[in-house]
């Protein structure tokens, strides 16, 4: 059973129709690298800043530039991601990014009307004082986010919620 059949319990999940990588951080690419490596099917999206130095790193690792989507805006990157893929309704996509940072992410990205799913990846923190300036700033990023209005809820699951009966 692969890392991604067990996250949720259920190895007869769909398979992703893609991943989406917040730029930033050699753990985020390289992660990423392996599920694309591992699902040839599977598109790539780079977001968060001008790609180059990834989509470089993506080709050299292999991945070929025809499964590559590039979007340049860190702003607002789950919005502009959105309207860049437009995934279909059934589609499953998985966000790479930091743990620490993933419920902002998946909280901007369900605003934005993309259902995706949390593919987080450790954080490289070296002792207390950076998991405490880590948690700190994506605290205050959080319910600021939910303050303007670009997140879900303050504290956005990792799982989208069930609309109910």
């Amino acid at each position: 059973m692969t890392q991604w059949e067990s996250f949720r319990g259920d190895s007869k999940l769909r398979k992703p129709a893609g991943f989406v990588a917040l730029g930033g951080g050699m753990e985020r690419i390289i992660e990423a690298t392996r599920l694309t490596s591992q699902h040839p099917d599977a598109k790539l999206v780079i977001s968060g800043n001008d790609g180059r130095p990834e989509v470089k790193i993506f080709v050299d690792r292999g991945i070929p530039i025809s499964r590559l989507i590039v979007e340049p805006n860190s702003r607002e990157n789950a919005l502009f991601t959105t309207r860049r893929i437009r995934p279909k309704v059934r589609e499953r996509w998985l966000l790479v990014t930091s743990a620490s940072h993933m419920a902002r992410a998946i909280g901007c990205f369900r605003t934005a009307g993309f259902s995706i799913e949390a593919w987080p990846v450790p954080d490289p923190v070296h002792n207390w004082m950076d998991r405490l300036s880590r948690a700190s700033h994506e605290w205050v990023g959080l319910f600021v986010y939910w303050l303007q209005g670009k997140t879900d809820s303050l504290f956005p699951s990792p799982v989208e919620p069930n609309p109910g009966p």
